[in-house]
């Protein structure tokens, strides 16, 4: 069944954090009522975005394309694969409908970059084009805008029907390999480890049979074909823990640090078993690093 498009549409991308760290966004027809363009999961810092019916400006900028709505545009690599390609993957059925679709999104406050020449793969794998993608920063006046299903449901959480469009993808493993997986930061040169005993830590899941994996090291194509069809994810929590969100054979992420509700979303999704391993008190974070106890890690590999 086609999407029916939104006609005469102002959008008004995401305000300054106000009390709470809490973000407006809004878009209006015009008759006045709210478009849906549904909820943003804002994966990034502490941000709570909150779609609101907001006044429209005098003199919107206009856009003269027929637009799909695809929220908000990450640059970065685990942003951009928890929520920009989740969005995509919604928007892609409405694109062959019609080839002079453009793709519309808006920028997270606080994140400078959106630009996608580094998600090339990734965009290339499910058909769409960087360049059909606008990215709006002040309010825009649209003549059309269709608003795709939603793939999120709230900050963290994900509809059930994001699982087909990632099953259709080729983002995914085509079968398991059974492997568990034990993700290093070792060889990244940029980001230091948050575990200050990271070197014991990696030698007891390599005493226990998991392979020792540095991601950095694999092209996107290998990381899908190794990260995802492993039955056990573990590593420090972050980007590398949240390639689960394209795997239906993991069983269970094993996250070393502090409790991260995205990740814990994404398992939900999934129906992953999330181990979150931390020392068990909180003057054990400082400075986002902390030491983690190796018999924490030993008793869950027992």
């Amino acid at each position: 069944m086609p999407m029916l498009p939104w006609k005469d549409v102002v959008v008004i991308p995401p305000s300054a954090p106000g009390m709470l760290n809490i973000v407006r966004y809004g878009a209006t027809d015009a008759m006045g009522r709210r478009v849906p363009l549904g909820a943003n999961m804002m994966s990034s810092r502490a941000f709570k975005a909150i779609q609101r019916r907001l006044p429209n400006p005098a003199s919107p900028d206009l856009l003269p394309h027929p637009y799909v709505w695809s929220g908000m545009i990450y640059g970065h690599f685990g942003h951009f694969i928890t929520e920009t390609l989740p969005r995509l993957l919604s928007v892609r059925a409405a694109l062959d409908t019609n080839s002079d679709l453009r793709i519309l999104g808006f920028a997270a406050p606080g994140v400078q970059s959106t630009a996608l020449q580094g998600m090339r793969w990734f965009l290339d794998q499910i058909g769409v084009d960087p360049a059909r993608i606008d990215v709006i920063t002040s309010p825009a006046r649209l003549l059309s805008l269709i608003v795709p299903p939603q793939v999120f449901v709230g900050r963290y959480r994900y509809a059930s029907g994001l699982l087909p469009l990632i099953s259709g993808s080729g983002l995914s493993a085509p079968v398991a390999s059974g492997e568990r997986i034990f993700v290093s930061r070792g060889k990244l040169g940029h980001a230091k480890s948050r575990v200050t005993n990271i070197a014991e830590i990696e030698a007891i899941y390599a005493n226990s049979g998991f392979t020792i994996l540095h991601p950095e090291l694999l092209s996107f194509a290998d990381q899908v074909a190794r990260l995802t069809a492993c039955a056990v994810l573990a590593g420090e929590n972050g980007s590398a823990l949240h390639w689960s969100l394209y795997s239906p054979y993991i069983k269970q992420v094993q996250s070393l640090g502090w409790s991260l509700a995205l990740q814990r979303g994404i398992c939900d999704l999934r129906g992953q078993a999330y181990v979150d391993l931390r020392t068990p008190w909180l003057g054990a974070l400082k400075g986002r690093s902390q030491h983690i106890d190796p018999r924490i890690v030993l008793r869950h590999l027992a």
